[in-house]
């Protein structure tokens, strides 16, 4: 399995669109889900939202290399530059901490903000065939792949759209 993340967020430019096309699927397992991370912020209460507003996260790649000389800090709620919607904007994946918190404290936001956001009713899955093409925009969802059979092969060609700034 490869947990929720948002394409790219360790960049400070990270992904906007992304596209998955199925060239080979495992027979069982492999799915993908998506998370609605704008749902999510809006079923939190008015109070935390505002708290979340104030809170920035720093983004970094689980394989070092990939990462740039300076941590990636972005707001832990970000605004849609089309639709002016607001969505928490961490996952488990590639969010390292919040800035400037204990990082006991923050953890612990995270993981109960992680909790949140896993629950049903914000999330879809998407049962893969071969050919399917699926276009999402990163800015208010996360994303994961679902295990399976080590045996079998799953082959995606991926597309990334990116380069826009994350807007608070």
């Amino acid at each position: 399995m490869i947990d929720f993340h948002s394409d790219l967020s360790y960049l400070p430019k990270p992904g906007t669109i992304s596209l998955l096309y199925a060239i080979e699927i495992p027979t069982q397992g492999g799915q993908t889900q998506w998370c609605d991370c704008r749902a999510a912020y809006d079923a939190l209460p008015a109070q935390q939202q505002a708290y979340l507003r104030t809170l920035r996260a720093v983004h970094r790649h689980y394989v070092d290399e990939q990462n740039l000389p300076e941590p990636t800090l972005h707001p832990v709620v970000r605004q849609h530059p089309q639709t002016g919607r607001l969505s928490l904007y961490v996952n488990p994946h590639l969010t390292s901490h919040i800035d400037g918190m204990a990082l006991q404290d923050g953890d612990a936001l995270l993981n109960e903000l992680y909790e949140h956001m896993d629950q049903p009713q914000f999330i879809f899955t998407h049962e893969w065939q071969v050919d399917d093409l699926v276009i999402w925009d990163n800015r208010p969802t996360m994303h994961r792949r679902l295990a399976f059979p080590d045996e079998q092969r799953r082959i995606m060609n991926r597309t990334q759209i990116f380069g826009e700034e994350v807007v608070e």
